[in-house]
């Protein structure tokens, strides 16, 4: 479960927060349309330039969802403001599709505005606590038709390009594969796209 640092306060400026291995959170009072940027690293993978430092984080503004779309195709993940398709393509893929076909170009429930999520986006929705075979997500989950299998993120492997991080929904491990030659399944999602989490 995410750790909330900080209290909601009048002053809306950015705080700066410790994010050695935790996720961070600023909280602004009084702005009920910003959702929080996350920030953290997943079970000991560092990424270039997320380091035990202190960062600076300030809220963002998140898309307006119809509730309609919402109940019927989207869910939102009220921890992190971002919104996912309910129920993700079964059909594996290279990273190239997953990233422009499956969600940039795809329209669900009828709207666009998708893509593919980072690493760390992709392994919020993560239980730990669910072993194999899956699929590793918590009880009473919303979603539809997730695989215990592998799912392509954005996040390109930092000392490979041609390799990007899956996540598995069956044990919930984070690896490499080859973006031409490995499939994988695709789970888009709609928010802001935080570079620093990429």
């Amino acid at each position: 479960m995410p750790i909330v640092i900080g209290k909601e306060s009048s002053n809306p400026s950015p705080l700066r927060l410790p994010l050695e291995g935790w996720p961070c959170w600023c909280l602004v009072a009084g702005q009920p349309t910003l959702h929080l940027r996350h920030l953290r690293r997943f079970r000991g993978y560092r990424r270039p330039g997320i380091r035990p430092c202190q960062r600076t984080i300030s809220a963002v503004h998140a898309p307006v969802i119809p509730a309609g779309l919402l109940a019927s195709w989207a869910v939102r993940d009220t921890e992190t403001g971002l919104v996912w398709e309910k129920s993700p393509n079964t059909t594996a893929v290279l990273w190239g599709v997953a990233t422009h076909s499956s969600c940039a170009d795809h329209a669900i429930g009828g709207r666009k505005g998708w893509r593919l999520p980072s690493q760390i986006e992709l392994a919020s929705l993560v239980d730990p606590s669910v072993g194999a075979p899956g699929p590793t997500l918590p009880a009473g989950h919303p979603f539809t038709n997730v695989q215990s299998d592998h799912y392509w993120s954005a996040t390109t492997v930092a000392d490979s390009s041609d390799s990007a991080r899956v996540v598995s929904f069956q044990n919930g491990g984070v690896t490499g594969q080859n973006k031409t030659v490995s499939s994988n399944l695709a789970w888009c999602v709609r928010g802001p796209m935080q570079e620093s989490v990429y």
